[in-house]
């Protein structure tokens, strides 16, 4: 059964028609058919054969996040939504939301769904292993299946941003919530891994450039700290970025590494 509502917010993303459930499958009228999983996600892009992020990124990732490394981010960024009072029966969409950390966090009172999506099936039987709540599914950024004008809230966290399909799918009223990180996000791992590391600082000026090409921004919040950690959790911070993705840990001293700094901007507006 598909969780939730989620069915009749669900639409082909080879015909664009409506899907009805039958048995553990649900079907649209052309015949497009695609498996509830038991965990209750669906994969709408089971033609995809390589991976984009291994299993290991996320369990290091869902660590973290236990660890309350983003708890301040979370609570900012509840803190902002709550000013823009949002009304009951919204959908939250989450783009690109690996295991679901802020689809599970992010708080709407009222909320009649959140949904999370991303390009890696690994992330999303993470998350749907996680939260029995919200719905998930293995979908593409470019083609997303999902109705016109559903959402109420998009979440775009360290994700690319597809402005004409997020367009498509926010309804008119509706509030895009973008989190990109700044020059010192990471800096203490960054200058560790600088021989190693292809890209040597974070430079978001073209993200910026063409997020303020697509959004009426209403709100701009920078949020910046430092957190204590251990070298263990550092090495654990460090496997759940892709920044490290290619590069061997164990090349890396950790051993002196007591903080880090998270550096982040959030960006809410409505899409142009």
């Amino acid at each position: 059964m598909v969780k939730g509502s989620a069915l009749k917010y669900l639409k082909c993303p080879i015909c664009d028609g409506d899907f009805l459930e039958s048995g553990n499958s649900i079907l649209c009228k052309k015949g497009h058919c695609y498996d509830i999983s038991k965990r209750g996600y669906i994969n709408f892009s089971q033609n995809r054969k390589e991976k984009v992020y291994g299993k290991n990124l996320f369990k290091n990732r869902s660590d973290v996040f236990e660890m309350g490394v983003f708890e301040p981010v979370i609570r900012k960024i509840n803190q902002i939504i709550e000013c823009f009072h949002i009304p009951e029966g919204t959908v939250l969409v989450d783009a690109g939301c690996g295991e679901g950390f802020y689809t599970r966090n992010v708080r709407l009172d009222g909320c009649a769904l959140s949904i999370g999506f991303d390009l890696s099936k690994d992330a999303i039987q993470y998350a749907s292993k996680k939260d029995e709540n919200a719905f998930y599914m293995v979908a593409d950024l470019a083609n997303i299946p999902l109705k016109d004008d559903i959402a109420g809230v998009i979440l775009d966290v360290f994700t690319p941003a597809n402005y004409r399909e997020f367009k498509r799918i926010l309804k008119t009223d509706g509030i895009l919530v973008k989190v990109v990180p700044k020059e010192k996000y990471l800096i203490e791992l960054r200058q560790l891994a600088a021989p190693y590391l292809i890209n040597k600082s974070y430079d978001s000026g073209e993200v910026k450039d063409y997020t303020e090409k697509n959004v009426n921004i209403s709100v701009k919040e920078r949020i910046s700290y430092k957190m204590e950690i251990t070298p263990e959790e550092a090495i654990k911070i460090a496997q759940m970025t892709p920044m490290f993705n290619n590069i061997d840990i164990e090349k890396i001293d950790f051993s002196n590494t007591r903080y880090i700094t998270i550096d982040e901007e959030i960006i809410v507006g409505s899409i142009i």
